[in-house]
């Protein structure tokens, strides 16, 4: 499983790779169920209100699910294929990971502040840098779009430059996926088919870096198990501890060895740029940029009329489309493209409704006494 010649067609003859992914989907969906039943049998629900879509109490801790489903397989998957040189940096950040995660479940059952969480992703951010997790090197930009070979060289970034670009890309990418977390099966969906895109992107571009590519698949495969229960209406919320968790391991796994973060960049594109312009409008407001509101695109669509398949259908396909263009685009091509998702977002997130209306009053069934998050 370690030649240098590992190629898609490669995976996709593998038998051994197919049950791997197979049963990074069972184990999701097994853990999952079995978080949610434990989650119900304590009374850990996350109940309606007017910051939440949902109008009736559910569990908000799916993300521990994927967790239990994706860390044992990913550490078997590192040992098989990962070149020796690479085990270091996946095992820290992996133990990065879990911690983040940990730490989001005291928020899903018992609520953290934002300052609190943002100083815990910048800690994890920081010892991921400390691992070897750094993007201490760039792209440059200035190659000709119509002509990008030959490449010119990749800019070194100094070290005083080096620690708040990869902060400022680990805390970013995971408040991006976290900000998706607002309809059932954006999040989940989303992550899957960007780490579907990067891991293929992986094995087209990145000769000896399979290992990377299984471990991203493995990813997609994992999130696919959860939407079993996310799909809307959904039974299970992936709360904090997932999007978390999930946007972690994208970040990291989308600079483990090789950045790619052009690619990652393009993928996740309207998610990025959604996040940046909230931040934006939260601050030219006076309120401070982690504060909730209901300014997120999935909210103005559903504000627009639009239901929640639809905005999956539409999201979906954006990601989509913009992994199939990172396939074919040189470095330089995807910069452009990016540039270009910035004006598709200007188009849906900055002319949609400024002020969702909220949504309708919540129907609890029953009052749970010691439900969590209100």
């Amino acid at each position: 499983m370690s030649e240098a010649g590992f190629t898609l067609k490669t995976l996709l003859t593998s038998s051994w790779w197919w049950i791997v992914l197979i049963v990074g989907f069972a184990l999701s969906v097994a853990f999952c169920r079995g978080v949610d039943a434990v989650a119900r049998h304590f009374e850990w629900l996350d109940m309606p209100s007017p910051r939440r879509i949902h109008r009736t109490p559910k569990p908000r801790l799916g993300g521990i699910g994927m967790l239990l489903a994706y860390v044992p397989l990913s550490i078997v998957v590192a040992v098989h294929t990962l070149p020796p040189s690479f085990i270091p940096q996946f095992a820290g950040g992996l133990a990065c990971a879990v911690l983040i995660a940990a730490i989001m479940i005291a928020d899903d059952i018992h609520g953290l502040s934002p300052a609190t969480k943002l100083g815990a992703q910048l800690v994890v951010a920081a010892l991921a840098f400390l691992f070897g997790l750094r993007i201490d090197h760039v792209s440059t930009p200035l190659n000709n779009p119509l002509d990008p070979n030959p490449l010119a060289a990749p800019l070194t970034l100094p070290l005083f430059l080096a620690v708040p670009v990869t902060l400022l890309w680990f805390t970013g990418m995971i408040n991006a996926v976290n900000a998706l977390d607002g309809v059932d099966g954006l999040a989940g969906g989303v992550v899957a088919i960007a780490a579907a895109a990067l891991g293929i992107h992986t094995l087209r571009y990145m000769t000896g870096e399979f290992g990377v590519a299984q471990l991203l698949l493995l990813l997609t495969a994992v999130c696919c198990g959860f939407l079993v229960w996310n799909w809307p209406p959904s039974r299970l919320i992936m709360g904090d501890t997932g999007s978390h968790f999930l946007g972690y391991l994208l970040s990291m796994l989308s600079i483990l060895g090789g950045a790619r973060l052009a690619t990652a960049l393009l993928v996740l594109g309207i998610p990025i740029l959604d996040y940046a312009y909230t931040i934006y409008t939260r601050a030219r407001t006076g309120r401070a940029p982690m504060h909730f509101d209901l300014g997120h695109l999935h909210h103005r669509l559903l504000s627009a009329g639009y239901t929640p398949p639809m905005i999956l259908g539409l999201l979906y396909a954006i990601t989509a489309i913009a992994g199939i263009a990172a396939l074919f685009l040189e470095k330089t091509q995807k910069l452009f493209g990016f540039l270009l998702l910035l004006v598709i977002a200007f188009a849906v997130i900055v002319l949609l409704p400024q002020r969702p209306r909220r949504p309708r009053p919540p129907e609890v069934p029953q009052q749970h006494p010691h439900s969590t998050r209100p």
